[in-house]
C-alpha cells in the first residue's frame, strides 16, 4: 500500500507542476520585460525542484522505503502552494 502513496505522490507533484507552469505562462501574456524574466526563472526552479525530487523519490522506492519516497514526492506541490499563496499575498 505505501508503494501506492509513494507513486501517487510523484503523480500529484508533476501535475501540480504543470498547473503551476500554465499559470505563469499566462501571468506572463502583457507583463513588462523583468517580470518575464522572474517568471523564466521561477518555470526553471519548479522544473528543476521536480525532476529532482521525483528522481529522489523513484531511487527512493528502488531501495525500498516507500515513505521515505512518500514524502520526497510531495516537496514539489508543497513548495508549489506556498509559491500560491506568497503570490496572491503580495499580489506579485
Amino acid at each position: 500500500m505505501s508503494i501506492f502513496f509513494a507513486i501517487l505522490s510523484n503523480l500529484m507533484s508533476a501535475m501540480s507542476s504543470l498547473v503551476m507552469l500554465v499559470l505563469l505562462l499566462a501571468g506572463g501574456a502583457n507583463a513588462s520585460p523583468g517580470y518575464i524574466t522572474m517568471i523564466k526563472w521561477m518555470m526553471w526552479g519548479i522544473l528543476i525542484l521536480t525532476i529532482c525530487c521525483v528522481a529522489g523519490s523513484v531511487l527512493a522506492m528502488n531501495a525500498g522505503r516507500h515513505w521515505f519516497a512518500t514524502g520526497v514526492g510531495f516537496i514539489p506541490m508543497v513548495a508549489i502552494i506556498v509559491i500560491i499563496i506568497v503570490m496572491v499575498k503580495f499580489e506579485v
